[in-house]
């Protein structure tokens, strides 16, 4: 669902502001991004216009259809990712920096915090047509090289971004978007109750057809299918969370008839609730890393509670977000232990599985909760000894031993094609590196560099040592002394990193490796290349395949 009008925090004080442009880019997605998904986890506001073409925004798990002459900002703190919808989408893209005092008589700037952003309209339209001439502008300056143009360019954004807090002020009184999330909140404190349009519609000043018309295009459902689904979620919570009788939650989510509800619910979820909750009659919770995830689903069992966050968990919340009922916080901006600890407590799960880096304070807080399982440590074939043991416990091992033995066909199958893809040659070298901050490393997961070498058959530079597991720091003279027929390159999508990727990606010691000079240099999502689960290298295999299998 999408929210169009989500201001930032309240600022107390921000007339003695100021504003550092950090970054001006133009974009094209489409052929920046062939691979996938690079979402960005943003340590500075961002603004943002669609140039040309057609393309989405995702901001956390919201979805919008960037339109012409509309600014678009994203929270620091937030994630972003852009998809192209046709290949002549192209977004300009300023990365700026806010500043004050650090107090009122001192010369010294500290940075504003995200609790003191201003607020701001997340999407603000320029009616005046002029929207992407400036932004054009913007960059142009800041590229230049010249330092008057440049100096103009921290002008002209500052003066954009004055503009846009100028529009928010004008257009919060009464508006309609304000008055839909009313409205949706509204939905959700009454799902106990038999809500007809005109009650959901009332206080927004709309007749009940008009509200349901503007209610689909703000959120993509209408509010009859939008109370549905709230209360089936609900539901499916209120049925793991205890032994209720099913005539009960259905009468707590708004049906009097037990078997109209019954028959509804099996309509969305393709089973009876009874079978829904007899699935999970170990109730599991996966604590700490989305890999737990990538152990539980190939014995078919979804958690009650799993860490959920759309940069980290992004492929487990498009598929499986909606049947899980607790969705815990995950991030290293989020501290957020104590909040987790409680919904598990309420939760009540049997089995906790949590990864190896878990605290041992963190450790013993989910053993007072219920059983905990440790998730392997990333090496050689831990995910295996990993996912046989969870069956064991779970009393499931025929799925393992059936999940196990379609992996290893299927790994067996793609090690083939891309040794014919090789021409009868051996698998070319691969080096897979990873960029975080200002520097490069080896890749630093022992499991995954097994997989691709042992298990796909792909070359192993031999000037790259036995430890590279451990995310050693690597050189550019190293890097050109391997010689590696493909370089893999992950480069940690924050914005401190991202700065100096761009200006590394320019520099003449990076333009000349000979990888870069063939171009063959491939640029990997964070997921699931960064996750060791048996889900996780099965995606893994096929995304080689795709790189690796259509001729090297």
């Amino acid at each position: 669902m999408s929210y169009p009008f989500i201001p930032l925090a309240a600022a107390s004080d921000f007339g003695s502001w100021t504003l550092h442009l950090r970054g001006a880019d133009i974009v094209t997605p489409a052929e920046a991004d062939p691979g996938g998904s690079r979402r960005q986890l943003l340590a500075y506001p961002v603004l943002m216009a669609l140039l040309g073409g057609e393309c989405r925004l995702i901001r956390d798990s919201r979805l919008t259809l960037m339109q012409p002459g509309v600014l678009y900002i994203c929270r620091p703190g937030s994630t972003m990712d852009l998809e192209a919808q046709s290949s002549q989408a192209t977004i300009a893209v300023l990365r700026i920096g806010l500043y004050a005092p650090s107090s009122p008589d001192s010369l010294q700037l500290r940075p504003i915090t995200p609790e003191e952003s201003l607020s701001v309209a997340e999407e603000t339209p320029f009616p005046d047509g002029r929207l992407e001439d400036v932004m054009r502008s913007i960059y142009n300056r800041y590229l230049s090289g010249e330092d008057l143009l440049r100096w103009q360019a921290q002008a002209d954004a500052f003066q954009l971004l004055v503009r846009t807090a100028e529009a928010s002020e004008e257009s919060k009184a009464g508006k309609t978007a304000g008055l839909l999330e009313r409205a949706r909140r509204y939905i959700d404190g009454h799902l106990a109750e038999p809500l007809t349009m005109e009650q959901i519609s009332a206080g927004t000043g709309l007749s009940a057809k008009h509200f349901a018309d503007v209610f689909k295009k703000a959120y993509g459902a209408s509010p009859h299918d939008y109370m549905t689904q709230a209360r089936l979620e609900k539901a499916k919570r209120l049925m793991l969370q205890g032994s209720r009788k099913l005539k009960d939650v259905a009468h707590a989510v708004g049906y009097e008839d037990e078997f109209y509800f019954s028959r509804l619910f099996k309509k969305e979820h393709g089973l009876p609730p009874s079978r829904y909750v007899a699935k999970r009659k170990v109730r599991t919770a996966a604590y700490g890393c989305p890999s737990a995830l990538g152990y539980l689903l190939p014995l078919g069992v979804l958690p009650l509670a799993a860490p959920m966050h759309p940069k980290w968990s992004g492929y487990y919340i498009e598929r499986f977000g909606a049947d899980i009922p607790c969705h815990l916080d995950y991030g290293p901006a989020v501290l957020s232990a104590g909040r987790n600890l409680e919904i598990l407590q309420q939760a009540q799960p049997d089995l906790i599985l949590c990864p190896s880096t878990a605290s041992e304070e963190e450790r013993r807080a989910l053993e007072a909760i219920g059983s905990v399982m440790t998730l392997p440590e990333e090496e050689g074939r831990g995910w295996e000894r990993g996912l046989r043991e969870l069956a064991e416990t779970l009393g499931l091992p025929e799925e393992a031993g059936r999940w196990i033995s379609r992996f290893e066909r299927r790994t067996s199958q793609i090690r083939s094609l891309i040794a014919a893809a090789s021409g009868g040659n051996a698998a070319p070298d691969v080096l897979p590196v990873r960029m975080f901050k200002d520097r490069l490393y080896t890749f630093g997961s022992q499991g995954i560099m097994d997989f691709l070498y042992r298990e796909l058959g792909l070359g192993r530079p031999p000037s790259l040592p036995d430890t590279a597991s451990a995310a050693l720091p690597l050189e550019l003279e190293q890097i050109a002394e391997a010689e590696a027929g493909r370089i893999l390159l992950l480069v940690c999508q924050e914005s401190e990193t991202l700065e100096h990727w761009e200006r590394l990606s320019r520099s003449p010691e990076w333009l000349a490796l000979p990888a870069v000079r063939r171009k063959s240099v491939i640029r990997l999502p964070s997921s699931p290349w960064r996750e060791y689960s048996p889900i996780a290298l099965e995606r893994i295999g096929e995304e080689a395949l795709r790189i690796f299998g259509s001729g090297s």
